[in-house]
């Protein structure tokens, strides 16, 4: 049951909406409905960080087909990756091979996600 719970929370958002919702980053862990609620709306395809957890069937269920392909969209350009992979403040991947090495690192260990096998072409 745990496990469950736990697994529709992960998703990653942009710095700036946590500061948009709580007023600051470290707001902790909240569900997406929560945090939705506090920021007065629901979450839009360009409010996600790029990174392999917001690839998940839970998130497109919650945000929709439509806006779900949106933010895979997004995924695919150089800049938001290399944006995104900063504003974590991980030097080490905050590149493009970085974070190519990054997602490959995450299909060594998800080769079951069907959804990010799909984005990388595999």
């Amino acid at each position: 049951m745990w496990f469950d719970i736990l697994k529709t929370n992960q998703y990653m958002v942009k710095n700036s909406i946590w500061n948009d919702a709580f007023g600051h980053y470290n707001a902790g862990a909240f569900s997406i409905n929560e945090l939705e609620r506090e920021l007065g709306r629901k979450l839009t395809a360009e409010d996600f960080s790029f990174t392999p957890m917001n690839m998940s069937y839970e998130l497109q269920g919650h945000i929709g087909k439509n806006e779900f392909n949106k933010m895979l969209e997004l995924f695919k350009n150089e800049q938001y990756q290399i944006d995104s992979l900063e504003e974590w403040g991980n030097q080490d991947i905050a590149s493009l091979e970085g974070s190519r090495d990054f997602f490959r690192q995450f299909l060594e260990e998800h080769k079951d996600n069907e959804i990010f096998n799909d984005f990388m072409g595999e």
